[in-house]
C-alpha cells in the first residue's frame, strides 16, 4: 500500500500482511457407499461388524475437517468413529436396513452435513459343526476343515506329539524346579530363624541363671 500527498512532496508505503482462513463451505461425504454388513444367530450384541468411511475437502482449522458419523436402523447402529455395531441379536433370515450419517464440526459459519448412506444388514445361521470322517475331529462347514487323525502302529505320530509337547514342557519343569528350589530356601530360612532365637533364648536363660546364682552367692557371704 502507497500513500503520496496532493503535492507530490512525500510518498510513503506500508506493507499489510493479508492472511485468508479456511471458510467451512464442504459438506462430508462417504467414500463408498452403500454398506452391506452380516452378522449371524451367534454373533453377539455389542459387536462390531464394520465401519463407514468419509472425507471432507475443507483443512483441518477450526475443526473443519473432523468428522463424526450417526445412524442405525433395525438392530444395529453407526457409532461416532464410524463403527457399525450390533445392538441386539439377530436371528438368521432377518434383513435390516437404516442410514449412516456423516456431518463435520466445523466453526464457521458453522458444521455441514453430507449426503446420508445406505446401511443394510444381513443375518444368516450359526455356522455348522459336523463329525469329520473317522470320528477324530470336528468340521466347520462355513469355516476352516480340521482333518481327522488315525491311530496306526507308526510311533512317529507320538514322537511328533512329543516334539509339539517340548515347547512349554520345558518352561514347565523350569518353572516347577524354580518353585522347589524357593519353597526349600524359605523352609531353611525359617528354620535358621527358628534356631537363632531359641539359641538366644536359651543363653539369655543361662545368662540369667548365672546373674540370680551369683546375686544368692553375693548374699549369702554378705550375710555370713
Amino acid at each position: 500500500m502507497k500513500a503520496t500527498d496532493s503535492g507530490g512532496l512525500e510518498t510513503q508505503e506500508l506493507h499489510v500482511q493479508l492472511r485468508v482462513y479456511d471458510r467451512n463451505d464442504n459438506p462430508p461425504y462417504f467414500n463408498s457407499p452403500p454398506y452391506v454388513v452380516a452378522a449371524t444367530d451367534c454373533t453377539d450384541p455389542g459387536s462390531v461388524l464394520g465401519s463407514v468411511e468419509g472425507a471432507d475437502d475443507d483443512s483441518d482449522y477450526n475443526q473443519n475437517n473432523q468428522i463424526y458419523y450417526g445412524g442405525s436402523g433395525g438392530k444395529f447402529a453407526v457409532m461416532a468413529t464410524g463403527e457399525i455395531v450390533l445392538t441386539e441379536a439377530c436371528i438368521d433370515g432377518e434383513g435390516f436396513t437404516g442410514s449412516a450419517t456423516i456431518s463435520d464440526q466445523g466453526i464457521f459459519p458453522g458444521p455441514l452435513s453430507g449426503t446420508a448412506a445406505t446401511v443394510t444388514l444381513t443375518c444368516g445361521p450359526c455356522p455348522a459343526f459336523t463329525v469329520a470322517p473317522g470320528g477324530g475331529g470336528t468340521t466347520a462347514a462355513a469355516t476352516t476343515t480340521v482333518a481327522a487323525t488315525t491311530v496306526s502302529g507308526d510311533t512317529s505320530n507320538a514322537s511328533g506329539g512329543l516334539n509339539d509337547m517340548l515347547p512349554w514342557l520345558i518352561p514347565a519343569i523350569l518353572a516347577a524346579i524354580l518353585w522347589l528350589a524357593l519353597t526349600i530356601y524359605f523352609l531353611v530360612v525359617v528354620v535358621v530363624v527358628v534356631v537363632v532365637v531359641v539359641v538366644v533364648v536359651v543363653v539369655v536363660v543361662v545368662v540369667v541363671v548365672i546373674v540370680v546364682v551369683v546375686v544368692v552367692v553375693v548374699v549369702v557371704v554378705i550375710s555370713l
